[in-house]
């Protein structure tokens, strides 16, 4: 018999909830219920191992053992179906459900309001960590020893109390880059190759990052592009150096210029292609340490690179 839509959803969204973390549910490669079917959901129901899976599921959502993937899908059948769920409602349409949906409810709420959030200070805490190896790790290139030592044997190279800062904030920048570079290298680009007519945004993100790259001043087309885009570009960029490149002015300011007129959008340029996100986040990264660096130097005034990412950002993919 078919069931209540706002039921069949309810048993759907459970079983993605579930998918992965208990046996109750049965799933394909991608780790998601490989049939969510009114009969699938008929013998999780009848399952004597249901309910030991339903009181055990809150302490696997404090473990950090649920799929984030997982529980987004749960909510967005939910929210199709509100307020259908709502428990004193349920409780007049099908009284069986009631127990379910109040559970459903509880634990979509708890996992957003509560679990989640950990997670993610969790994440951020391990990305402070790497990035920290990191720094150390360039703490111990020449070129970074040369500039401690300048650091050190003058007095004031744009102020005593910011002169520290630049050197950090220009090898903390130089670290992301390269943590974005290495994912591109191991990854590669090829949804980016795939794109035959980019949108404006990815072209954008694509063109600067060329340019940093091969510092020739033409108009590039995209079939040039992803040409160069093609030639190992992820080894490329690993190997980009801003504390050791001349970056000519023209680049800066062609880069700059782009920021400034908000054509890039690092989100709007993610829903096309996160190739070229990714491609964007290593142009920022490299101009903002490079622009440190030669303000430690005295070479150019110090210049904020307009941002849209805040000091602990790193993209979700590498999380």
């Amino acid at each position: 018999v078919k069931p209540l839509a706002a039921v069949e959803k309810l048993c759907q969204a459970v079983m993605h909830m579930l998918g992965g973390v208990d046996t109750v549910v049965d799933l394909d490669k991608y780790g998601q219920p490989l049939d969510t079917s009114w009969k699938s959901c008929q013998r999780m129901l009848v399952n004597p191992e249901l309910l030991d899976a339903l009181l055990h599921f809150h302490k696997l959502q404090d473990q950090g053992m649920v799929s984030k993937r997982n529980m987004d899908i749960a909510q967005r059948l939910c929210s199709t179906v509100n307020p259908e769920l709502d428990v004193d409602l349920m409780m007049k349409r099908c009284f069986s459900a009631t127990g379910l949906c109040d559970w459903v409810n509880k634990t979509i709420h708890r996992y957003y309001a509560k679990c989640l959030p950990k997670q993610e200070d969790a994440a951020r805490e391990r990305q402070q960590d790497d990035l920290r190896d990191d720094v150390q790790d360039l703490l111990q290139d020449p070129e970074t020893v040369e500039l401690v030592e300048e650091r050190d044997n003058q007095d004031s190279i744009v102020g005593k109390a910011t002169d520290p800062d630049l050197l950090e904030g220009a090898l903390l920048a130089l670290a992301r880059a390269r943590r974005v570079a290495d994912y591109l290298a191991e990854t590669g680009v090829d949804d980016l190759l795939a794109v035959v007519r980019p949108p404006l945004v990815v072209m954008e993100a694509a063109r600067a990052a060329v340019y940093l790259l091969t510092q020739k001043k033409r108009h590039m087309s995209w079939a040039v592009l992803r040409d160069v885009i093609a030639e190992d570009m992820g080894a490329k960029m690993r190997l980009f150096d801003p504390r050791v490149e001349q970056i000519p002015d023209w680049v800066v300011n062609v880069v700059d210029t782009t920021v400034e007129r908000g054509v890039v959008v690092y989100l709007e340029i993610w829903e096309h292609s996160q190739t070229a996100a990714l491609l964007w986040d290593w142009v920022c990264h490299i101009l903002q340490s490079f622009k440190l660096c030669m303000a430690h130097r005295q070479r150019y005034r110090l210049m904020d690179l307009p941002s849209q990412f805040p000091d602990n950002y790193l993209p979700l993919v590498l999380v």
